[in-house]
């Protein structure tokens, strides 16, 4: 169920970037990582509890397959109800709704569009999500707290807070430099400078405006990739809690697999074959890291059967029934 909701959820990707174009096998490279990065694999270890991962970040997606139309009514119903459903399944995905709302709105600029409805689905976007937290941490949550580790301290103190942020923030960049491999980090630096050099090559205006504000786009996106979970006094940095950085890997090759021009021969093409690479690498991981999963299973079971064995091997054990 967790690996039908992923490629569901990439499938909407994809489509909320290209449209209504055809499908190419680039986009469907470019979205192996929201699935088969080593973190959302923390999540699948989980067998029972996958599928609400998985479904937070569907949850997430969705409401952009209406930001198009004319009318933002649509979009802000169904962006409420998927942040509540998001916040009620699992709250590392509440980093993906803003950083798509921030990339976004990047790409409706370098495409010309009116700058008030840039600023009306940004607004929309804002009062809908922040609304959704308070709503579900208000009134919502209040029937887990029993169940809630350190609820009274889930947010420092306001004098703590920056400090909290910034020891936060410094522990998941280290975190994901010590992950990675060096190969993994060329290719994921290489679709970066690929999505800034095709942000600037798309622009309609200003290309040194372009480039500026593509290198906030991409600031910001990097700070929203783990959600709330930097603002916690005690926030957990274990895999499964860190998928949001797959997610916006499969995010911006998904835009420079659509940005890039059809001719082989472009300097872009570099990008399309490091999404590619990363893509393929994040897939071999998958099984090596699935074997790795069955063969200490293994190792589990044997030295269950082997404390069975010696229990069974115990006098004590074997006059038990006559007692």
């Amino acid at each position: 169920m967790a690996s039908a909701i992923c490629a569901l959820s990439a499938l909407v990707l994809i489509r909320i970037f290209s449209g209504n174009r055809t499908f190419s096998l680039w986009n469907y490279a470019a979205v192996i990582p929201l699935g088969l990065s080593p973190y959302f694999l923390g999540c699948m270890v989980f067998r029972y509890d996958s599928p609400y991962m998985a479904l937070s970040v569907l949850a997430s997606l969705v409401p952009f397959l209406f930001y198009r139309r004319k009318s933002l009514k649509a979009y802000g119903i169904v962006s409420f109800c998927g942040q509540l459903v998001m916040c009620m399944t699992y709250q590392a995905s509440s980093g993906i709704y803003p950083m798509m709302v921030v990339i976004l709105c990047f790409l409706m600029w370098i495409r010309g569009e009116e700058s008030k409805r840039i600023f009306r689905f940004f607004w929309v976007s804002l009062f809908v999500y922040v609304e959704a937290l308070l709503i579900f941490e208000l009134l919502l949550a209040l029937f887990v707290t029993e169940t809630r580790e350190n609820v009274d301290a889930a947010f420092p103190e306001l004098k703590e807070l920056f400090p909290t942020i910034f020891e936060n923030y410094e522990k998941y960049f280290k975190t994901f430099w010590n992950d990675m491999k060096l190969f993994w980090k060329i290719c994921i630096g290489m679709i970066l400078l690929c999505f800034l050099g095709t942000s600037v090559w798309r622009a309609r205006r200003n290309k040194f405006a372009a480039l500026g504000l593509s290198l906030l786009t991409l600031v910001l996106s990097i700070l929203l990739m783990f959600g709330v979970y930097p603002l916690m006094a005690k926030p957990l940095y274990v895999a499964r809690t860190m998928y949001g950085i797959g997610v916006l890997i499969a995010i911006l090759s998904v835009v420079v697999v659509q940005s890039c021009p059809n001719r082989f021969l472009s300097p872009f093409t570099l990008g399309k074959l490091a999404i590619t690479a990363l893509s393929w690498c994040f897939f071999v991981f998958s099984f090596t890291f699935g074997n790795a999963l069955f063969v200490q299973q293994e190792y589990t079971d044997m030295r269950m059967q082997e404390i069975i064995d010696d229990l069974t091997d115990l006098e004590v054990m074997k006059t038990g029934g006559e007692r």
